[in-house]
């Protein structure tokens, strides 16, 4: 689950998590482009048990994903 601030009234870091945690969602990431929630813009907790744990880095070894943030020009071109 990516969950994008755009205020503090979402309470991401509050409520979300424990929904998230009761249904079984296994990495919860919070995205805070204009870091409202503290001075880290990209958060990545992973569940253990019935909580989540905050991960020190952003890549999710058993699903084999990685996030990192990037500003630049994409080289991705479209066909369309």
């Amino acid at each position: 689950m990516i969950e994008i601030v755009s205020n503090t009234v979402g309470n991401e870091l509050g409520s979300k998590m424990k929904d998230y945690a009761c249904v079984g969602v296994a990495y919860y990431v919070v995205y805070d482009p204009l870091q409202q929630l503290g001075d880290r813009p990209l958060r990545v907790h992973e569940l253990r048990g019935t909580s989540y744990t905050p991960l020190e880095t952003t890549w999710m070894e058993p699903v084999g994903l990685g996030l990192t943030l990037w500003d630049g020009i994409s080289l991705v071109r479209s066909r369309w």
